[in-house]
């Protein structure tokens, strides 16, 4: 089993699912995660799990996520997007003032109904193949954090604005643009979008698919390097044997939670201190 963290630069086009289904053939490994999903126009850094690194991907810090967009103003698509189909149309094209100003508007915690060209589930169907079929899709308002966002560079001419925002998890993208557009009493919509950093993880650190293909060993990133913010320790046999079987085990070490490896470096456990100072396995990652 492959055991370790992949950082890949997306490209536009392929679905972040795609990406999972193509690390999986190319490792021969069946067991692959990924952390925030990014839509098949978006580009940007996708952190990707293997193996035992799988169940330890909600360990990594999530936010900030920064984001590069392109904002054309003047229409409005189904999707959100440059793929989708013109629904609304305006001739007014806002001034760099007005969208320096509206800014402000959207930072700290902001409201937000997510796109109908999403994977959020409706009665156990996804929103996005509702909208396909035409079917009315209602997606309740759900509260968001926006750091900091601010304009990149604006040409009146084409209508076009780059933005850069610092978000939440859990933040659309296609939707803040459809929302700062309405908020300038016109319409828009995302004609890029490119996930630069997610936490302290950044796109320049990560590898496109093609270099990938060349060489993808060399790209995956060992858990304990990657958890490097977690304590860790390394256990013995004996000790390995107890937080399989579930059974606590006593650490000199003061932390509450800690990460167990073997010799070699493998993953073992998730460790959280208890009330009598000992450790008990909450997740553990190997059978025997």
């Amino acid at each position: 089993m492959n055991n370790g963290f992949l950082f890949i630069d997306k490209p536009s086009g392929p679905s972040s699912f795609g990406i999972i289904k193509f690390i999986k053939k190319l490792f021969a490994e069946k067991k692959v995660g990924h952390l925030g999903t990014l839509d098949p126009l978006a580009s940007g850094i996708l952190i990707c799990g293997l193996g035992k690194a799988t169940r330890l991907l909600y360990l990594l810090p999530q936010e900030p996520k920064t984001y590069i967009f392109g904002l054309t103003f003047g229409a409005e698509t189904d999707t959100l997007d440059s793929e989708g189909e013109v629904v609304c149309k305006s001739e007014r094209i806002p001034e760099e003032k007005e969208i320096i100003y509206v800014l402000q508007s959207f930072t700290g915690p902001i409201k937000q109904v997510p796109p109908a060209y999403s994977a959020i589930k409706i009665n156990g169907r996804r929103a996005y193949k509702l909208a396909r079929k035409k079917e009315n899709v209602y997606l309740k308002e759900r509260d968001v954090f926006v750091f900091s966002i601010k304009l990149v560079s604006y040409d009146k001419k084409s209508a076009k604005a780059v933005l850069q925002v610092d978000c939440s998890s859990g933040t659309y993208i296609r939707a803040l643009a459809r929302d700062i557009a309405r908020k300038l009493n016109t319409f828009g919509y995302a004609d890029s979008i490119r996930r630069i950093s997610v936490g302290n993880f950044d796109v320049c650190n990560a590898v496109s698919i093609e270099e990938l293909k060349k060489d993808p060993f060399r790209y995956l990133k060992p858990v304990k390097e990657v958890l490097n913010n977690i304590p860790s320790i390394t256990i013995s046999k004996q000790e390995q044997e107890c937080i399989v079987k579930g059974r606590d085990i006593n650490v000199n070490i003061n932390n509450e939670t800690l990460v167990a490896y073997k010799e070699d470096g493998e993953p073992v456990a998730l460790l959280t201190k208890t009330n009598n100072g000992f450790y008990h396995p909450q997740k553990v990652l190997i059978t025997s």
